[in-house]
């Protein structure tokens, strides 16, 4: 038997609404209109449809079961609209074609009206996130078993290096403040006793009215510091936020240049590290082809911009990039990172620039005899000499803002260089010449006067003169630590006096700079430098106090100041 309209007596079909045609119409009211299944080709039923659709939904939106009006609801809205003698989809479509246009509009099903609640609510669950003069489509799916449950949002791949994480953060404002309460929640419980009940603490900080171009992290925690004076670090939240169900994460689709899906996840790093280089590619296709240029051997005329906004709403940043063996126009998501770029690209254009004057200055440097002398146990003088001129170069450069973007900025960087070079290298030059004096003064006394005397501790002055006087030292040292290199060489000149008279108290004083040592970050960390010659200040400190130290120095500060840079 078919459910609408027929039913099979003795083999033939007949229409049941001949037979029973209350029963009929009602069959076909409570079965066929709730959820529209019928083959109808009427307009107003295929609108019907996509509002059922974003009643659906909706309710995916606000994780909520229960906004559509069920069934029944459902039946009676058409059972009080349609006419009695209508139990066929054929029926229904000549009703509604003929139908004059006030009975079409009586039965426009529209979304409040299957809405079991005034639940639709854009402005908390919009179908779109508006990041500067761009939109990203979100689409939302409430099903906390499958990876696609919670917000999703598309991603365009020229946008992955370029989008805020600080923007997706705030997730959408219909979850936001339950992601808030959940966060305050996930705190070590020493911290969240400060924020309770959490909810009315999420709600506080949202009727604060926050910076949405702040990270939610760093605006929250703000809020809660100024509120109670507890300070909550950033590991603190990293951490919260991992703890969090995946509902209140935001979803990443990441979309081909085509449109279609390339990957998904909710870690945006994990998106970047994969698909970095290939999304900058996107990006400059689709930012400007015009800043794409190779092997750039000056700048135009006319100033490059330091922005452009393309006609998709992209904002890019064009900047020179050091290639080593070339510089290239290249555009960029970020202006900090176009900033930091354009800057080694404008003083690799001025090394390429000046290159040429480096064997005429050479020269005319002057180096004394006995100068050249004291370098023989490091390298050549000619070396001596390049290493100098490169040194000071690169003193100029560190000095230069590196901003020139147009021919006439750079002619001027060019010329502040050209003429600082020379007597800028006759000062370095004497620095040089007053630390190898020192040098020459420490070197007889780096042998014990017997075999295996006090071995560790002369082992450990041979390690330190390499790092301070090597082959590429008067290079690679700045003037501010060549300034100081005197300083450092006769502190050890007077540590081996007290040496040979104390080795005990050597050692100890030994071992306190080797806990040390055995602390500091590696090379590329960020710190490395500054702890690495604050530790040269402690030896001055441990071995020669009476030479006074360039900054206040203890054990103390430099144990704090190693924490802080592994923390």
């Amino acid at each position: 038997m078919s459910l609408f309209g027929l039913v099979l007596i003795e083999r033939r079909p007949i229409h049941y609404g001949s037979v029973d045609p209350v029963a009929a119409h009602e069959l076909f009211i409570a079965e066929a209109m709730p959820e529209l299944q019928l083959d109808s080709r009427s307009p107003l039923i295929q609108r019907a449809r996509q509002v059922l659709v974003q009643a659906r939904a909706e309710e995916a939106k606000q994780r909520r079961e229960g906004l559509l009006i069920d069934e029944a609801a459902r039946a009676d809205w058409w059972r009080n609209r349609l006419p009695a003698d209508i139990c066929t989809t054929g029926q229904l479509d000549r009703f509604l074609g003929h139908a004059d246009a006030a009975t079409q509009q009586s039965l426009v099903w529209t979304l409040v009206e299957v809405l079991a609640t005034d639940a639709a609510h854009e402005e908390q669950f919009p179908n779109s996130l508006r990041i500067g003069p761009e939109r990203f489509r979100l689409s939302y799916v409430f099903d906390p078993q499958s990876d696609l449950d919670g917000v999703t949002l598309a991603l365009p791949l020229n946008w992955l290096n370029a989008l805020p994480e600080s923007a997706v953060g705030w997730l959408v404002p219909g979850l936001l403040r339950d992601k808030l309460t959940e966060l305050i929640r996930n705190l070590p419980k020493v911290l969240r006793r400060n924020f309770v009940p959490a909810p009315d603490f999420a709600k506080a900080f949202l009727e604060s009215q926050p910076p949405r171009d702040q990270d939610v992290h760093v605006a929250l925690a703000a809020f809660l510091k100024r509120v109670t004076g507890v300070e909550v670090g950033r590991e603190h939240w990293l951490a919260a936020e991992h703890e969090l169900p995946k509902h209140f994460r935001m979803r990443f689709q990441l979309l081909d240049e085509h449109g279609r899906a390339l990957a998904a996840g909710r870690d945006l790093d994990a998106l970047k590290k994969d698909y970095a280089e290939r999304a900058r590619h996107a990006f400059a296709q689709k930012a400007s082809k015009e800043y794409a240029e190779t092997d750039v051997r000056a700048l135009p005329a006319e100033a490059v911009p330091e922005s452009i906004r393309t006609k998709s709403g992209l904002t890019a940043w064009p900047a020179l990039v050091d290639r080593g063996q070339r510089v290239d126009w290249q555009v960029f998501e970020h202006r900090d990172q176009a900033v930091r770029e354009h800057r080694q690209g404008v003083h690799r254009l001025l090394r390429f620039a000046v290159s040429g004057d480096i064997s005429k200055l050479r020269k005319q440097l002057p180096l004394a005899p006995k100068l050249a002398l004291a370098y023989t146990p490091i390298g050549s003088p000619d070396q001596l000499r390049e290493d100098v001129l490169l040194g000071t170069l690169d003193d100029l450069l560190a000095s230069d803002p590196g901003t020139a973007r147009s021919a006439d900025g750079f002619a001027l960087a060019e010329q502040a260089v050209r003429k600082s070079w020379f007597p800028d290298a006759v000062k370095r030059l004497a620095l040089i010449e007053s630390a190898l004096a020192a040098y020459a003064e420490l070197l007889p006394k780096m042998k014990p006067p017997l075999l295996g005397f006090a071995k560790a501790n002369f082992d450990d002055l041979r390690a330190q003169l390499d790092g301070l006087v090597f082959a590429g030292f008067a290079r690679r040292l700045s003037r501010q630590r060549l300034a100081e290199l005197p300083r450092y060489l006769k502190a050890m000149r007077l540590r081996v006096d007290r040496l040979l008279a104390d080795p005990r108290k050597d050692q100890a004083r030994m071992l306190v700079i080797h806990q040390f040592q055995s602390q500091l970050p590696k090379a590329e960390h960020p710190d490395y430098e500054r702890l690495r010659w604050l530790l040269e200040e402690l030896r001055v400190q441990q071995f020669a106090q009476e030479l006074g130290t360039a900054e206040p120095v203890s054990e103390k500060r430099v144990q704090r100041l190693i924490e802080q840079a592994h923390a």
